[in-house]
């Protein structure tokens, strides 16, 4: 897991923890997660339904959205700018990170691109935070949210085959391209280092520019 504090935001939001988890040793966790996450948003406003929200309340995205740690972490600053200047335009604090990685001012498009599916394999976990939150009990939430799944280094997000796991690329290439409307390349080859490099470029770069144009 990786965190960052930037102490000149409010205090709530200046410390942000994302952490990447593999779901594949249990098929059916991202159904039950993504039901778990439904049966949240429409909770009663109780103790039973305030721990319910609760225990979800991350930034649930579906890694294969993401080309990089520079993607990620260029969403959450654009997400903690907005919330620092009141700015933001989603109902809570993790969803506003998941609008930041949209290019259009769609919430809806962007939780259906890029948020928790039931055939999610592979997770970010976000939590926005006061940096008086300690990281091993952030990370200890992650881990009861997604029981038996591995934790995974940042680093293996990306365009290129993953080396780390000696494994392919986590990244859908296909749902990069849509969802950012790239040119589709050939899906059956294999990207080079540059083309990796040139796309992931053209993604920061509009999640960058999305609070320029807003």
């Amino acid at each position: 897991m990786e965190t960052q504090h930037k102490p000149w935001l409010p205090e709530a939001i200046s410390t942000s923890h994302l952490a990447l988890f593999s779901l594949t040793s249990n098929p059916s966790l991202a159904a039950d997660l993504h039901a778990s996450l439904l049966a949240a948003a429409r909770a009663p406003d109780d103790e039973t339904g305030r721990a319910a929200k609760a225990r979800v309340d991350f930034a649930l995205i579906d890694a294969a959205s993401i080309v990089s740690e520079a993607h990620l972490h260029t969403a959450v600053w654009q997400a903690q700018t907005a919330l620092g200047n009141g700015l933001q335009k989603a109902k809570s604090n993790h969803a506003e990170v998941i609008y930041r990685l949209g290019i259009n001012n769609n919430i809806g498009d962007a939780l259906r691109t890029f948020g928790l599916t039931p055939t999610t394999t592979h997770l970010v976990l976000i939590r926005l935070s006061t940096p008086s939150l300690r990281v091993k009990e952030v990370l200890q939430q992650m881990q009861a949210l997604v029981p038996g799944a591995q934790l995974l280094p940042l680093r293996s997000l990306g365009l290129l085959p993953n080396q780390d796991l000696n494994a392919p690329s986590i990244t859908g290439r296909q749902r990069i391209c849509k969802a950012y409307k790239l040119q589709t390349t050939d899906q059956k080859s294999e990207l080079s280092v540059e083309e990796s490099n040139k796309v992931e470029s053209l993604v920061v770069g509009a999640v960058a520019a999305k609070s320029i144009a807003a």
